[in-house]
């Protein structure tokens, strides 16, 4: 058998109790928000206080219609027997440590709800679609000039380089190289370790992987492609020197030239 074990003063009491609780948490969030400059949302602290009394309420309904009767009905007294005073039974003292646990609760537990709410919701970066992005992009790097003076080119025996463009954002240089085989036999030009430009106080090695470069100069043929040298252009650099220190051919040998720069750009 269930009977209810609150009553509606001690329900009403409780729900006041709570409401203060929280009242005392809605004034010294104000108080905290005055000190640091960010005092939340108004309306999400009430809504938040709402919330957590109605959930109070609610526990304490259901603790009323759940609680079961303690205790047994005692057999009726013998008519000679004396009267027994009636046993003092604990469950008072369990309703009110009942009481005061759920008034605690939902107190600080809506106070702390408060916090939540207030902090994260009342924000609007906060909001879905806002959030910082955890895997940011690179920024777009800068855009590449033109730094060539004018084309040159060289000849090394059956082989003629040329180099028709050259361009610089201060990170990269990439330059736009031909290369002609008069000879019926083909030949190689690979970039890994083998090319490189060189300028004041230092040399840069061609980059494969971000390169567009066929490498095999067919026979009585020709190839152009771009390649790319990771790394800064000095400022008044006025001349480059590119260089392949292998031509993979018969006779083998190496060909380089100097490259005139535009210092205005």
């Amino acid at each position: 058998m269930l009977r209810p074990v609150v009553g509606r003063k001690q329900l009403l009491w409780a729900a006041l109790a709570a409401g203060g609780i929280q009242l005392i948490g809605f004034v010294s969030n104000y108080l905290v928000g005055l000190a640091t400059g960010d005092k939340g949302s108004p309306t999400l602290l009430v809504v938040a206080g709402v919330v957590s009394v109605i959930g109070g309420t609610i526990t304490l309904f259901l603790q009323q219609a759940m609680t079961p009767v303690s205790g047994t009905p005692a057999p009726a007294p013998a008519a000679a027997a004396a009267p027994v005073p009636p046993r003092r039974s604990g469950s008072s003292v369990t309703v009110v440590l009942g009481l005061i646990l759920l008034i605690v609760l939902c107190g600080v537990g809506g106070t702390a709800f408060n916090t939540v709410l207030s902090n994260v919701l009342a924000r609007p970066q906060n909001f879905p679609g806002n959030f910082p992005d955890p895997f940011p992009s690179s920024p777009a790097p800068p855009a590449f000039k033109n730094v060539l003076a004018k084309e040159v080119s060289v000849r090394s025996g059956d082989l003629t380089l040329k180099v028709t463009g050259a361009e610089s954002n201060g990170q990269t240089i990439r330059l736009q190289i031909t290369a002609v085989n008069t000879d019926d036999r083909s030949m190689d030009l690979p970039l890994f370790k083998n090319c490189t430009l060189s300028m004041a106080g230092k040399t840069l090695e061609a980059d494969p992987g971000s390169s567009q470069w066929a490498i095999v100069v067919p026979g009585n043929g020709e190839i152009s492609g771009t390649v790319v040298f990771a790394g800064a252009l000095p400022a008044g650099t006025a001349k480059v020197k590119l260089s392949f220190a292998t031509v993979f051919r018969l006779g083998g040998g190496s060909v380089s030239l100097d490259v005139p720069l535009n210092t205005n750009s």
